[in-house]
């Protein structure tokens, strides 16, 4: 009986320790894809400045333009 105990145990720890990887290994591909989504982020925000300091440049050329008409 003693013997039948430590197997079962044995075997839960065992499934213990191949859950524990498969957690591990699933938080490590959420990582590296939250990693990914922040460049794509970082990335949309530097354009999202550019195009904001291109569209300030041009409203300031429309009205010079509109000034000397």
């Amino acid at each position: 009986d003693g013997t039948r105990s430590l197997a079962n145990g044995a075997s839960t720890l065992s499934s213990g320790v191949a859950q524990l990887t498969s957690g591990s290994s699933s938080l490590a591909d959420g990582a590296r894809t939250l990693d990914n989504g922040l460049s794509a982020l970082n990335d949309g925000s530097t354009t999202l400045a550019s195009g904001a300091s291109s569209l300030a440049m041009g409203i300031d050329s429309l009205k010079s333009g509109s000034t000397s008409l």
